[in-house]
């Protein structure tokens, strides 16, 4: 079972917490050292339960016995509604630090969004919300809390703290709680990186009768447990923190157990998620009067004790010598302060509004006597019922809330769909290139935070073990390989990664033309780049722009593509083979760029080391274009590389299509576009990174122990400056960019002899690579095949 949970802070949080609610003084201390003794490292307190004083003691004592240090804890306290606002807050604090005897807090939580005195329509209640969770981002800055958050918020009581980083949203959750408006709130606190904390997990105890909820029973027999750690185990399921309450050790064992050894199964929780379908929503343990109607036991109090002041009706027992003159009005006053008791009542609860009455008006009233019990009894009904109305209040509110901003998300999405629909073109390929980026941003933070984990873990392998440590979390990485152009063992994982860097690839398609410009380029490119890749160990790469007419139709052209780069018809690659043929449309094939020992390399002249291209080709046939793209798989575990030889990193596609569209290569791109019925226009961009071997960049300094120039380069140079080179020879303006910014202006300047054969070679193998892919094109005009009806 999952102890911790991650928070956005990148610290661990106990999905296991000792509640503390309603105990104090000694009996809080015992539970808090017990809960520690029993193995739980998460304490939960706040302000308005009293016994922040004892926490602390019972922290320090457990720390004195060496049975854990401060770093082992987690202790989360929570902020009074009497003390929002962002000078109360900061004053409590530094209070709950001196209780505690603390130097730091773990997670300090606004306990309630209202403010005590104030209604719920008041207008200083968001005002207040924003001043205090100003305060505790301050304290989170300078390290007195380690993370923040807040308790009993809804979606609109997050309206006006959309800028604040917010940790942990603690509210009531349990199977009657089991709503879409509780499944909407949990969704859009884990969409802002919050974790969800659960209290009450039992239903203030109601849902442990098994009359009324059988269904509870039947899981808990069946997984050999209690129905009480049936429901934490349920909500422990559902990627909650659990703060289960108990007095005795017994107990507190008994919910430990519950969160490390109670497995639910997806039937069971089904079974538990549907309860609240049978009896719906509640909170409280209900009773029902002569009528059937469901009410709460504070309701029925309440109602007792109006009617008895309603009715002044005699009392059932004399009044005792010791006696209180009071006046009626007076006992239904706010100014009257409850006990400790009360406080705990409304824990959860804005507190009242406070009100007056005239001294005039209540010294004229007439007098009763009333005993001191009932006239307490009558404070808490008139509170409860405060309570109440208020929140009915409130939620109107909100719902009124919710209402409004459902509208204005409506109209917005309405105008933005307008806004795309009409845009001009170069709106939308901005647009699209926005949310690229952001994906991209978002994966990019995925994955360092997985590096991170993963470098952690292998730390703590680093000294007891000698091999490579393997991941902690395999099924998730192994998911995202693809990333890295790796290929898996298994046929689904494969087929995972395939899908995937092939979607991937194609996403790029209209960026890429954008970036280099050769999305509207209409005249003749010839350019060569030569770039510094830094994140690459200083490799070198070589970036080819091309755009030139073929005399071919672009149907014709897309064909013989294709065939040439899919290696379709292996006549015309004999270099090539097909590892794996996945569909008509889908093929991973391995070609032989060089051999040790031969001369005329396009990478590395004469070389002294074997390289292979291992890409995959996938095709893509739509009702306007036909679209062919290419990636290199630089690791394969099914097929694994020879690991003296390199493997060539190169990638690209290729779409030709009619008149007006684009065909684009990435790291090898080719536009093919319609210029009549007999010629299309070919535009292409290639980059061509440094070789990897057993998974790591050939760095500048190996590639040179690889290369032998040719002692006759001098006079080919001679001859292809006067005209003289074949048809596979290279003519482009070279450029160097040591900045290797993709699409930046770059002037012509000179480069080393070994670079610049380098560059020379890469364009001749491209251009035989174009002539060949001519030559099988002549063959099917000659044939007249155009296999493609697009």
């Amino acid at each position: 079972m999952t102890s911790a949970l991650k928070l956005a802070t990148g610290a661990d949080i106990p999905t296991v917490a000792i509640g503390t609610y309603r105990l104090r003084g000694d009996d809080a201390q015992r539970v808090v050292y017990d809960a520690i003794c029993v193995g739980y490292r998460h304490i939960d307190t706040a302000g308005v339960y009293r016994n922040e004083e004892a926490v602390g003691r019972a922290i320090q004592q457990a720390i004195l016995d060496k049975l854990v240090t401060r770093s082992d804890l987690f202790v989360t306290t929570k902020i009074s509604p009497k003390h929002m606002g962002y000078a109360k807050t900061v004053e409590a604090i530094q209070m709950s630090l001196q209780n505690l005897n603390l130097d730091y807090i773990d997670l300090m939580l606004l306990h309630w969004p209202g403010t005590q005195g104030k209604r719920a329509d008041s207008a200083l209640l968001q005002p207040n919300r924003v001043g205090s969770m100003k305060a505790l981002t301050e304290a989170f800055h300078t390290g007195t809390l380690k993370a923040v958050g807040v308790s009993n918020f809804l979606r609109a009581h997050f309206v006006g703290l959309e800028h604040f980083d917010i940790h942990v949203n603690q509210v009531e959750f349990h199977p009657l709680q089991w709503t879409p408006l509780m499944r909407d709130l949990a969704i859009y606190c884990r969409g802002r990186g919050m974790v969800m904390a659960a209290y009450s997990s039992l239903g203030e105890g109601s849902l442990l009768d098994v009359a009324t909820y059988p269904e509870l029973q039947h899981v808990a027999s069946d997984v050999s447990a209690t129905v009480a750690q049936v429901l934490l185990a349920w909500g422990h399921a559902h990627g909650w923190v659990v703060i289960p309450k108990a007095s005795s050790k017994v107990r507190i064992q008994e919910n430990w157990d519950a969160v490390q050894h109670v497995a639910l199964s997806d039937e069971h929780m089904c079974t538990i998620n549907a309860i609240v379908d049978r009896i719906g929503p509640g909170k409280r343990r209900s009773s029902k009067d002569d009528t059937g109607t469901s009410t709460t036991m504070n309701a029925v109090e309440e109602d007792a004790l109006l009617q008895f002041l309603i009715d002044a009706g005699p009392l059932d027992v004399q009044p005792s010598p010791t006696v209180i003159q009071i006046d009626l009005d007076g006992l239904l006053d706010d100014d009257v302060a409850l006990g400790d008791d009360d406080d705990d009542a409304t824990e959860n609860s804005a507190t009242d509004d406070t009100s007056s009455v005239d001294f005039n008006e209540r010294t004229s009233k007439p007098t009763i006597v009333i005993p001191q019990e009932l006239k307490r009894k009558m404070q808490l009904a008139k509170a409860s019922k405060k309570h109440r109305t208020r929140q009915k209040d409130e939620l109107k509110l909100l719902r009124e809330v919710v209402t409004r901003m459902e509208s204005q998300l409506d109209m917005l999405k309405k105008v933005k769909a307008v806004e795309g629909e009409h845009g001009s073109q170069w709106e939308q390929l901005a647009r699209a290139q926005y949310l690229e980026r952001q994906r991209a941003y978002q994966e990019n933070a995925k994955l360092k935070r997985a590096l991170e984990d993963q470098l952690k873990f292998a730390q703590a392998l680093e000294t007891l073990v000698r091999k490579k440590p393997k991941l902690a979390s395999s099924s998730e990485f192994e998911n995202e390989e693809w990333k890295l152009s790796k290929l898996g063992l298994t046929k689904e994982s494969r087929e995972h990664s395939i899908r995937c860097i092939m979607e991937r690839h194609y996403e790029a398609l209209n960026g890429v033309l954008v970036r280099n410009a050769l999305y509207d380029a209409t005249h003749e490119i010839k350019q060569v780049k030569m770039s510094y890749q830094s994140h690459h160990s200083n490799a070198m790469s070589f970036d080819m722009a091309r755009a030139v007419k073929m005399p071919f139709p672009y149907l014709i052209y897309a064909e013989a593509s294709w065939r040439f780069l899919a290696s379709v018809d292996m006549d015309n690659t004999p270099d090539s083979e097909a590892i794996e043929v996945i569909d008509s449309n889908t093929r991973y094939i391995s070609r032989k760029v060089c051999k040790s020992g031969e001369a005329g390399c396009p990478f590395f002249g004469k070389s002294r080391a074997t390289i292979i291209c291992s890409p995959l080709c996938r095709r893509y046939i739509e009702p306007n274009r036909v679209v062919i793209l290419w990636k290199s798989v630089l690791e394969d575990e099914l097929y694994p590389r020879d690991p003296t030889h390199l493997v060539s990193n190169q990638n690209g596609w290729c779409v030709p299509r009619r008149w007006g569209t684009t065909a684009v290569m990435l790291r090898d791109r080719m536009v093919v576009e319609a210029d009549g019925d007999n010629s299309c226009h070919v535009k292409s961009y290639v980059e061509r990174l440094a070789p990897m071997r057993a998974g790591k960049v050939v760095a500048l300094d190996e590639m040179m122990k690889s290369l032998h120039i040719p002692s006759s380069y001098a006079d080919e140079m001679n001859a292809a400056e006067k005209g003289q080179a074949g048809r596979c020879g290279s003519t482009a303006v070279v450029i160097k960019d040591d900045n290797a910014v993709a699409g930046s202006t770059c002037t012509q300047t000179d480069v080393g002899v070994m670079s610049e054969y380098f560059m020379r070679s890469f364009i001749g193998m491209a251009q035989c690579n174009e002539f060949k892919t001519m030559e099988l094109a002549t063959k099917l005009l000659k044939a007249k095949t155009a296999p493609l009806v697009v």
